[in-house]
């Protein structure tokens, strides 16, 4: 576990570690991923090294962190070494070094050759010689003591932990920086992910209270097995004037979930229905033409759901990572993950951010080496691990980046574990509401002391994937949510309602799945679902996006397996949430929302989701149009999305002072028959809509895209060849 290797631990049939995985700094800049590397936090670090530490001392047992099962099958006995002669470990090291074991040179130079390949730089080896030397002559220490010390000495070197070229220049390595608090109101944003794809009809269904055709359509799609009755779900009112047209006047919410429709009655939750990765609008229709994105897997749709970034124009980077990466710059940011990396934290490889990995028990890091040592054991340890910086020291641009990634973590998270555990130490908060958002109380409660203005948590729940027995093992999972999820609001309402205020708290899933059951009791991989949204200023008590009308193919966002295809997407939700958190000008929200232009004003404005928001959605609320533009082609092809939003930036340059928004809707291609001159080539219709924030501008948005200039100008930047009809108004109407 301390290898982030636990055993049935396994995220995937693939690895333990995330293929894709890429550091931030300079292995990011040069696109080099490296698995292994993301368990280099400051969670694993303190704990792989400890459990190294353990084996020399302990032998392979498990106890004290170590490596090694829990001996002793269920009886209560001493671990490991501790009666000095293994007996309680599995198995133990028992090299023992050639030669004159009183010369350190020549311990440590065998050592060297087998840990390091004799790749250890002079300066190193130097200092565990003397720290061999010391240990040996030390009162109570010896041979064996001072073997144990050389080795722990020695896997803590980057020589032993990468295979890259190590220079040392011997100065002092500086820990990473952090910006200083300024005067801005604390803020927090925790992202809950339940990992598996989520069933979300088991969540949020049709209640036959006001909604009985829609649910007798459910029960007869779900089937016996799966539909939820009236008794097992807790009922919720749709609230026309402020939710989104919507099926049905009432849902029903998993009676295992009742904290959540509590939260919704009382107005600090939000429902999104339907939602999910886009990257635009899309239908049964043309969705496989206009989608890019691995649909259906769990680990490609989760990193889309994370990252919010569907043309990776930021380089890998999280959603909640890019949002500090604006605010870093003028005030203090934490990016915190419970118990392992999780890139929705991760921002711009450039800024080398760090993302704290905190475990979700006890003081949230281990005590670095917290063994006995031969002597006054307190001074002895901080003497060594001021040894263990000195191995860590900074490195000329001739040493290998994987080397120099080892270092700085291993010295930033030496340092902040010692910060966390006298942090947390002080702070205990209530267990009854989860081990994880407990842990992430806690370290709310500290923010004073931590220093923050802004903090993002992102932690996990797995076990989602439910193909098997799906009714029952959704209800186990739910109950370990709804608790948590009660209490945890229940504390921070009770420090005071300025600290509810300032939470906001979102639970997604990578994707939904489908309506209809398989042979085994449950349900397969989907794409759209629903999501949950609390918090003290949310604009609770609504279901925003668009729950299906019915769940047949007469409905364009039904496939035929009774997958749902999104209505909503995951920016639409993101961008109030990311006005809300203080990031408000145009230029900065397209930062932390790369595609949000590919969904026009489909979008959600922190005035729409938070009281007292005021962030709006530039050029919307004002006139509406949908346009068909027609052109000719010689090869059968659409607009790829480059292509789509040079289009649209054609339309927006061609509107003048009139500032609007532009998204492509659906393109259609047809041949060309009975035209003259067209016999030859394809018609490609583009439908597009065109919004403004102003009124009375309709008929100059047709007119300039009627524009003979503005034809030719479209043609010319997409390549296309000639211009088979003028504009053709579809809809001209107010928003």
């Amino acid at each position: 576990g301390a290898f982030g290797e636990d055993p049935y631990g396994i995220p995937d049939q693939f690895s333990f570690y995330d293929p894709h995985f890429i550091p931030s700094g300079a292995h990011r800049e040069a696109y080099l991923m490296a698995p292994e590397a993301g368990i280099l936090n400051l969670g694993y670090m303190v704990r792989s090294q400890n459990a190294l530490h353990n084996l020399f001392r302990m032998g392979m047992s498990a106890c004290d962190g170590g490596i090694g099962p829990f001996m002793g099958k269920g009886k209560v006995i001493s671990c490991g070494n501790r009666d000095g002669f293994f007996t309680n470990s599995a198995g133990y090291l028992d090299y023992t070094p050639d030669g004159v074991r009183s010369s350190s040179s020549n311990v440590v130079g065998q050592l060297a050759t087998i840990l390091t390949a004799d790749r250890i730089s002079p300066s190193n080896r130097a200092l565990i010689e003397e720290a061999y030397s010391d240990n040996y002559n030390a009162v109570g220490g010896g041979a064996k003591a001072a073997l144990e010390i050389a080795q722990v000495l020695m896997t803590t070197t980057p020589e032993f932990h990468t295979t890259n070229n190590v220079a040392l220049n011997d100065d002092a390595r500086s820990l990473t920086p952090r910006r200083e608090k300024d005067n801005s109101p604390y803020k927090a944003i925790i992202h809950v992910n339940l990992f598996g794809g989520m069933d979300s009809m088991s969540m949020l269904a049709p209640h036959p209270d006001g909604c009985q055709a829609l649910y007798n359509e459910y029960k007869k799609e779900r089937g016996s097995g799966l539909f939820l009755e009236p008794g097992e779900m807790e009922k919720i009112l749709v609230t026309g004037s402020t939710s989104d047209p919507q099926p049905c006047t009432s849902f029903g919410v998993h009676s295992s979930l009742s904290a959540l429709a509590d939260i919704y009655n009382d107005g600090d939750g939000i429902f999104f229905t339907n939602i999910g990765h886009l990257q635009k609008q899309v239908n049964r229709h043309n969705f496989e033409t206009e989608t890019t994105a691995q649909l259906f897997s769990h680990h490609s749709m989760k990193e889309e759901s994370f990252n919010v970034d569907a043309f990776n124009e930021r380089d890998n980077s999280g959603v909640l990572g890019r949002m500090t990466d604006v605010l870093g710059n003028s005030m203090a940011t934490a990016q915190i993950a419970i118990d392992k990396s999780l890139s929705n934290l991760v921002g711009d490889p450039t800024l080398g951010r760090k993302v704290d990995i905190i475990s979700r028990n006890g003081n949230g890091v281990d005590q670095l080496y917290r063994v006995n040592l031969p002597g006054p054991t307190e001074s002895k340890r901080n003497a060594l691990l001021d040894t263990m910086s000195k191995l860590n020291s900074k490195t000329n641009q001739q040493s290998g980046i994987h080397a120099e990634l080892w270092s700085q973590v291993f010295v930033d998270s030496k340092h902040e574990s010692q910060e966390y555990r006298e942090w947390l130490s002080s702070e205990k908060g209530n267990t009854s509401m989860g081990a994880q958002l407990n842990m992430i109380f806690r370290l709310i409660k500290l923010r004073e002391t931590r220093n923050v203005n802004r903090d993002v948590f992102s932690c996990e729940l797995g076990g989602f994937d439910q193909h098997f027995d799906l009714k029952s093992g959704l209800g186990r999972l739910f109950s370990q949510i709804n608790n948590p999820l009660k209490e945890f609001r229940n504390a921070l309402i009770n420090e005071g309602i300025d600290l509810w205020n300032s939470v906001t708290l979102i639970m997604t899933s990578e994707f939904g799945r489908t309506t209809t059951p398989n042979a085994s009791g449950g349900t397969d991989h989907g794409w759209g679902g629903n999501y949950f949204m609390m918090g003290g200023k949310v604009k609770g008590g609504r279901i925003l996006g668009q729950h299906p009308a019915n769940y047949s193919l007469s409905d364009p966002q039904i496939t035929g397996r009774g997958a749902w295809i999104p209505t909503t997407s995951n920016e639409a939700m993101w961008y109030g949430i990311t006005q809300w958190f203080g990031i408000t000008s145009e230029l900065a929200l397209n930062y932390v929302l790369p595609n949000v232009a590919n969904f026009g004003c489909r979008l959600y404005s922190e005035t729409q989701l938070f009281e007292e928001g005021t962030g709006n959605i530039p050029s919307c609320g004002g006139d509406t149009v949908q346009v068909e533009q027609t052109f000719f082609v010689t090869e059968p092809r659409l607009l790829n999305p480059d292509e789509q939003v040079s289009f649209c930036q054609k339309v927006v340059d061609a509107m003048g002072d009139v500032e609007v928004k532009c998204v492509v809707l659906n393109q259609l291609l047809s041949s060309a028959p009975g035209r003259r001159h067209l016999s030859d080539g394809f018609v490609l219709t583009v439908d597009y809509q065109i919004s403004s924030s102003q009124q009375g501008v309709a008929d100059l948005i047709v007119e300039s895209v009627s524009d003979d200039e503005f034809q030719a100008d479209t043609i010319e930047a997409l390549d296309l060849v000639d211009t088979v009809e003028s504009a053709r108004v579809v809809t001209s109407a107010p928003t």
